[in-house]
């Protein structure tokens, strides 16, 4: 179920053309620097629209935000295995705001899938 759910993500992205929402918003951030606010808010705006066509789309909240939840830590532990030589250490990535929306009622504001 949590590939049904990964799947159901990553489509959402593709299906809605995110990558296109994304990378205008860094375009215009690179152009002017006071809109990187705007980029950071539209990446995360586009994380969520997919989060709750995954959530529709396997018809659980809860699955659909452990399943997230579970790709987001795999992502993150194949990270740190990458840079372990890293002079930095790597952080869990920031994925607590969006899974608490995923768990909680969806919003009358959330996109349709």
């Amino acid at each position: 179920m949590n590939a049904r759910c990964l799947l159901a993500h990553e489509g959402a992205h593709l299906r809605h053309h995110h990558h296109l929402y994304t990378q205008l918003a860094r375009l215009a951030a690179a152009a002017n620097p006071l809109l990187r606010p705007l980029a950071r808010v539209i990446a995360e705006g586009t994380e969520r629209w997919a989060d709750e066509v995954a959530a529709a789309e396997v018809g659980s909240r809860r699955l659909a935000a452990r399943g997230l939840a579970r790709a987001a830590l795999a992502r993150h532990e194949h990270a740190r295995g990458e840079a372990r030589n890293a002079p930095a250490p790597t952080r869990l990535p920031p994925v607590g705001a969006g899974l608490r929306a995923t768990l909680g009622a969806p919003t009358a504001s959330s996109p349709s899938g």
